[in-house]
């Protein structure tokens, strides 16, 4: 039976601590994963903003060069008032599973961009403007120079008679940098031609029993807590996903502890999984399956790790592995851990702070992640 299912998305941020600003500029996107499809809609976002976003024209761009004007209300100008998420009119234009496509957004005027969807690694998506510098310009290229920024829109969906499996990634930044969402959606596609998906529904610096602290220096980017925010952004855009992995607990745990949050919001393990199994409730009752991630190691990471630290975050994930809330663990600890000492990242997994995977190390945790019992098949 044909369907509208969401092939790309990811959570925009809230920049209104450090706008971003684009002006006469080209955005480019490229995404590949998909099922093969008959139409497309994009979803257009200015969620944080405080002024009109204006997007003279955008395009769907095919593999052959082939463009396709993309519209709102049959409107070829895009004006997206502050606050809203608006979906394209449909774009009919087929298109083979992981073909590559490009969704090309033409700025006029000056444009003051107050929520952006960010990753480091992405195989899986490119963006790029047409201006080699001055493009897209904002402190937050001072404070996160390599991050690349997608602005004007966050989520794509496609119609389509196959059968699509559509799995959710729900965390901090772990999640969000996309170190091991990038190659898990490689083999996605590599394994089931398009018809698995993936959504990365991660924020930096999330954490899951707090909202983001302002006297953080960070504003409201670290987001909503991840309780409150679970629903809304896994099952409120109008499409409900098939399973969800998530992984979140790990800022509970350190910002209190080192001056990103006040001291007296630091939690303790039981309250961290009753957050975690919240969630899980949550997406049972959507009848979704969900699959929890055990905390990652980081000692090393600066000078933040305390041995009540590891003891903390041992005593979560060993909740976890007891856990019968969820529909199975993906033990992340256990594949991301030095052997030579279990309370730090493996240094072959190229961490550059001890806290985050490096490219090798999300490669390792996409690699060992059990597609079986995450698909049914």
């Amino acid at each position: 039976m044909k369907n509208w299912y969401s092939i790309w998305g990811y959570r925009s941020l809230d920049f209104g601590a450090f706008p971003l600003y684009v002006e006469n500029e080209t955005e480019y996107v490229e995404i590949c994963a998909f099922p093969p499809c008959e139409a497309f809609k994009i979803r257009f976002q200015n969620t944080f903003g405080t002024e009109t976003l204006h997007i003279e024209e955008a395009w769907l761009v095919v593999r052959d060069g082939k463009k396709c004007p993309v519209t709102v209300n049959g409107q070829r100008r895009i004006a997206v008032s502050p606050g809203k998420r608006i979906w394209s009119d449909e774009v009919i234009q087929k298109a083979e599973a992981g073909q590559k496509i490009q969704i090309k957004l033409r700025w006029s005027g000056k444009n003051v961009v107050k929520s952006a969807c960010t990753f480091l690694a992405n195989s899986m998506t490119g963006v790029w403007y047409s201006k080699n510098e001055g493009g897209l310009t904002g402190s937050f290229f001072e404070k996160e120079p390599l991050h690349q920024c997608v602005t004007g829109l966050d989520q794509i969906a496609v119609w389509t008679e196959e059968p699509v499996f559509t799995v959710v990634a729900f965390g901090d930044s772990i999640t969000h940098m996309s170190r091991w969402t990038a190659p898990f959606a490689e083999r996605l596609l590599e394994t089931y031609q398009g018809r698995v998906t993936l959504l990365n529904m991660g924020i930096c610096g999330n954490r899951l029993l707090h909202d983001a602290s302002v006297g953080s220096g960070h504003g409201g980017w670290f987001g909503e807590r991840g309780i409150v925010r679970f629903e809304r952004d896994v099952f409120a855009n109008g499409f409900v996903p098939d399973a969800v992995i998530l992984l979140e607990g790990i800022n509970d745990i350190l910002h209190p502890a080192i001056g990103e949050a006040p001291p007296e919001e630091a939690v303790s393990a039981e309250e961290i999984v009753a957050g975690l199994e919240s969630c899980a409730d949550t997406a049972h009752y959507h009848q979704t399956k969900i699959y929890a991630a055990t905390l990652l190691p980081f000692k090393g990471c600066k000078d933040h790790w305390r041995p009540w630290h590891e003891e903390k975050r041992n005593c979560v994930n060993d909740l976890l592995r007891r856990s019968t809330v969820f529909d199975g663990i993906f033990d992340f600890d256990s594949w991301a851990k030095d052997p030579a000492d279990e309370s730090r990242l493996n240094p072959k997994g190229g961490s550059e702070d001890k806290l985050h995977p490096g490219i090798e190390g999300g490669k390792t945790l996409a690699e060992q992640i059990d597609l079986s019992l995450l698909c049914g098949k």
